[in-house]
Protein backbone atom coordinates (compact mmCIF):
# COMPACT_ATOMS: atom_id res chain seq x y z
CA UNK A 1 0.00 0.00 0.00
CA UNK A 2 0.93 3.65 0.11
CA UNK A 3 2.91 5.21 2.92
CA UNK A 4 0.90 7.01 5.63
CA UNK A 5 2.70 10.27 4.83
CA UNK A 6 1.61 10.11 1.19
CA UNK A 7 -1.98 9.29 2.14
CA UNK A 8 -2.03 12.16 4.63
CA UNK A 9 -0.61 14.65 2.13
CA UNK A 10 -3.07 13.47 -0.52
CA UNK A 11 -5.94 13.90 1.91
CA UNK A 12 -4.81 17.44 2.76
CA UNK A 13 -4.46 18.37 -0.91
CA UNK A 14 -7.86 16.87 -1.66
CA UNK A 15 -9.45 18.81 1.20
CA UNK A 16 -7.88 22.04 -0.08
CA UNK A 17 -9.17 21.36 -3.59
CA UNK A 18 -12.68 20.66 -2.30
CA UNK A 19 -12.61 23.83 -0.20
CA UNK A 20 -11.40 25.86 -3.18
CA UNK A 21 -14.09 24.43 -5.48
CA UNK A 22 -16.78 25.05 -2.87
CA UNK A 23 -15.65 28.64 -2.33
CA UNK A 24 -15.49 29.28 -6.07
CA UNK A 25 -18.98 27.84 -6.55
CA UNK A 26 -20.36 29.98 -3.73
CA UNK A 27 -18.74 33.10 -5.22
CA UNK A 28 -20.29 32.30 -8.60
CA UNK A 29 -23.73 31.45 -7.23
CA UNK A 30 -23.99 34.29 -4.70
CA UNK A 31 -24.65 37.06 -7.29
CA UNK A 32 -27.24 34.91 -9.07
CA UNK A 33 -29.10 34.18 -5.84
CA UNK A 34 -28.74 37.82 -4.78
CA UNK A 35 -30.22 39.20 -8.02
CA UNK A 36 -33.02 36.63 -8.11
CA UNK A 37 -34.08 37.46 -4.56
CA UNK A 38 -34.13 41.18 -5.36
Amino acid sequence: GMSPARVDSFRKDHRAAIRFATGLTLLLLAPLIYWQVI
